[in-house]
């Protein structure tokens, strides 16, 4: 449990992986939504722009902890910015700093990228740029690991993404999303939240497997992810049997689908923290 307070700049490198993964998860419900309404969404580009603002909002506090967390670790007091030759420095001499200085490279394609395959692409160079700067990335790209990471991510950033836009829609003045959509996204989160669970399970296999015994504060955090997952499944479960009823219950679904919204940015959080601990 150490682990979990001795290192002061934890918390906020676990909150820009989080903000990093939900600008991907944003730009991957577009993809969604658009498919299915056969249209481009009114006002995406202020999602793109949500998209481009919570990457570089990542990319900032991920850099400025790295930083500070290497050049005096348990420092508690030292909350300054770092001087920008020492930025520079890890950017350009560590696979760390190149996996982010990669991300963000990719984040601009996906943005302001006009058409379908080069979005598609970015983002997926988005998802192997977070794999490489985490645990599962250090041994490379020929590692069961990191593709193991890679289609966990691919699997939960979709379906947040697809939560996170639905949420967007839903809940505006001129709603677009009616029951039919509802029951499309439904259809489409069961499978991947199967695939979501299968590749979390095999993530932790492959760590115990690798550490053989996996530290106090990396249980705990996992411990806490696993209840909110839980969490999101009855939640889930909740909202298809509101699905199932002749008449939809509009205000109490909105409510259910904000509370597993609310359990998804936790979780999210959550897992952002889970990637900064080392396993062993």
């Amino acid at each position: 449990m150490e682990t979990l307070f001795e290192h002061p700049h934890l918390l906020d490198s676990a909150l820009g992986r989080a903000a990093a993964y939900l600008a991907i998860a944003i730009l991957f419900g577009l993809v969604i939504w658009e498919y299915w309404l056969k249209t481009h969404i009114i006002y995406a580009r202020y999602y793109r722009w949500c998209a481009l603002f919570l990457g570089l909002f990542g990319l900032l506090i991920v850099i400025n902890s790295t930083v500070l967390e290497v050049s005096n670790p348990f420092d508690a007091d030292d909350m300054g910015l770092p001087g920008l030759a020492t930025v520079f420095e890890l950017l350009q001499n560590t696979n760390f700093g190149k996996a982010w200085l990669s991300y963000t490279a990719f984040l601009f394609f996906a943005v302001f990228s006009r058409t379908l395959s080069f979005r598609g692409l970015a983002l997926a160079g988005m998802l192997a740029a977070l794999v490489f700067s985490s645990h599962a990335g250090e041994e490379g790209l020929l590692r069961v690991a990191f593709w193991v990471d890679y289609f966990h991510l691919l699997f939960a950033l979709s379906w947040l993404g697809g939560l996170t836009v639905l949420i967007a829609l839903r809940l505006s003045k001129k709603s677009v999303i009616q029951v039919d959509g509802l029951q499309f996204f439904s259809r489409m989160a069961l499978p991947v939240f199967i695939l979501i669970l299968a590749s979390g399970m095999m993530q932790i296999i492959l760590r115990i497997v690798q550490e053989q015994i996996l530290n106090s504060g990396y249980i705990t955090v996992l411990g806490i992810k696993l209840i909110l997952v839980t969490a999101i499944i009855l939640s889930a479960w909740g909202l298809r049997r509101h699905l199932k009823r002749d008449n939809l219950n509009a205000a109490a679904f909105d409510n259910g689908l904000s509370l597993e919204f609310f359990f998804a940015m936790v979780l999210i959080l959550v897992t952002g923290l889970l990637t900064q601990i080392a396993p062993g």
